[in-house]
């Protein structure tokens, strides 16, 4: 039991824009630790070979972290590389997992800080998208404080002509028609500069106030100043405009999340809450976008700082909106809507997970009968089609349908209620089987693992 908490809570994946947490991970330093104490790491190696088509990323997740965290002067670091280019070069073109991805990323880390030949192979078979990211972060993080650095530096005047300078980049980007990857790409870059430096010039959100006092705002600070307001409105048609999925937006994006974020109180009651609003969809729409890159196992540690986090800060707001998960999705790594729905399980009964039965099925009964319904279904299927064959093929019902558990039961934040081993087949299809990359009516299709 203590092995299986200690596992529960190396299940937590780090933030993919934090490589030195994912370079201390518990979880990745056993991986290392045990190739290393095997008595014959190279077997184990050929082992990984050979299982690789079976068992997909998880295979890849481990030989990744070989890589990334072996000392330089371990003689198993170069037979690693060459066996991490050979899965790259041959598994299938399928999402990466946040696991996959973020031992990826640590592999281009100690690429980019070597030119020794053993990593040629592997740097030909990276993705693209891994090898360009941190540079393209890093690079952009730069603009944007410079950016930032020039505008508070400003008097009223350049200010002004500053904001003039981003209204006509906007205007050039607007008046390029995309007819051809390059056109599309040079609008691209010019909304880019767009968003860069209005965000740079944004100011944080504020609690709206009465006349006077925003009266004697306005002489404080001058009449000269560019309008606050007509930068948001040029934020928002560019936000309208752009491709959000541009890994290069990532930190002016995440930026303009911190300043929404420094808001005390809901966004509704903040000057201007209309402009704001929308701001906060558009980045709501991003986040969702790279949903995948904050998923995994909750560990029980990570559900009590969750809990209290969201019970110290709820006595700022009449009742939780989506300022307060935006705010414990950013502290946490998860998503927004990850967060609503660990609260919703924790406070509205119809989430709230059933009470255990205590009732189980015996071991390997439930994998057995699924790979049985996959071979008679020809090989694929979709869970629910699965599901569906199982409840009604007569055949299955009289071989497991009683030894079936049946008691009704409900998966963590859906209100339906379903019986128990239909949960079971759902959430455990990807230990039984493995994901084809194709989809049918908007949900994956699996095929055994054993299938080539």
């Amino acid at each position: 039991m203590a092995r299986k908490r200690k596992l529960q809570e190396e299940d937590a994946v780090p933030p993919l824009d934090n490589l030195d947490a994912w370079a201390s991970h518990p979880r990745l330093l056993r991986h290392v630790r045990c190739l290393v104490a095997s008595k014959n790491p190279r077997r184990v190696l050929k082992r990984y070979k050979d299982r690789a088509h079976d068992e997909g990323q998880r295979c890849c997740v481990h030989v990744a972290a070989w890589v990334a965290l072996l000392p330089e002067e371990s003689e198993l670091l170069k037979p690693a590389a060459e066996l991490l280019a050979t899965l790259l070069a041959t598994r299938p073109k399928t999402r990466y997992g946040p696991w996959f991805l973020g031992c990826l990323k640590l592999v281009a880390r100690r690429l980019s800080k070597s030119d020794a030949p053993m990593w040629k192979e592997l740097k030909q078979h990276l993705p693209r998208r891994v090898w360009q990211d941190s540079e393209a972060t890093e690079l952009e993080t730069k603009r944007l404080h410079t950016a930032m650095t020039k505008w508070h530096n400003g008097n009223p005047t350049e200010r002004i002509l500053m904001l003039k300078k981003i209204h006509d980049t906007f205007s050039q980007a607007l008046a390029i028609s995309p007819t051809s990857t390059a056109t599309l790409a040079l609008r691209q870059k010019l909304l880019q500069l767009t968003l860069r430096k209005a965000v740079a010039a944004l100011a944080a959100p504020r609690a709206a106030c009465g006349a006077a006092e925003k009266i004697a705002r306005e002489e404080r600070e001058g009449t000269h100043e560019p309008s606050q307001q007509e930068l948001r409105s040029l934020l928002l048609k560019a936000l309208q405009e752009v491709n959000l999925k541009d890994v290069k937006l990532k930190p002016v994006l995440s930026h303009l999340q911190q300043l929404i974020l420094q808001l005390q109180q809901p966004l509704e009651e903040a000057a201007c809450a209309a402009q704001w609003l929308m701001i906060s969809a558009f980045l709501q729409s991003w986040e969702d976008s790279n949903r995948h890159e904050r998923h995994g196992r909750w560990s029980e540690a990570e559900k009590r700082d969750v809990w209290q986090f969201l019970q110290d800060r709820l006595s700022r707001y009449a009742e939780p909106n989506s300022v307060l998960f935006a705010k414990a999705a950013l502290n946490f790594g998860r998503s927004s809507s990850a967060i609503k729905a660990f609260w919703r399980a924790r406070t509205d009964l119809r989430y709230a997970p059933s009470a255990p039965e205590g009732l189980k099925h015996h071991r390997g009964i439930i994998k057995q009968m699924v790979g049985h319904a996959m071979r008679k279904l020809g090989g694929e299927a979709t869970s629910l089609e699965l599901i569906d064959f199982i409840g009604n093929d007569v055949e299955m019902q009289e071989t497991y349908g009683h030894r079936l558990q049946t008691h009704m039961t409900k998966i963590n934040g859906n209100m339906n209620a379903i019986p128990a081993w239909q949960r079971t087949v759902r959430t455990n299809v990807d230990r039984y089987l493995k994901h084809t990359g194709k989809k049918r009516h908007g949900r994956l299709v699996y095929r055994l693992k054993s299938e080539r």
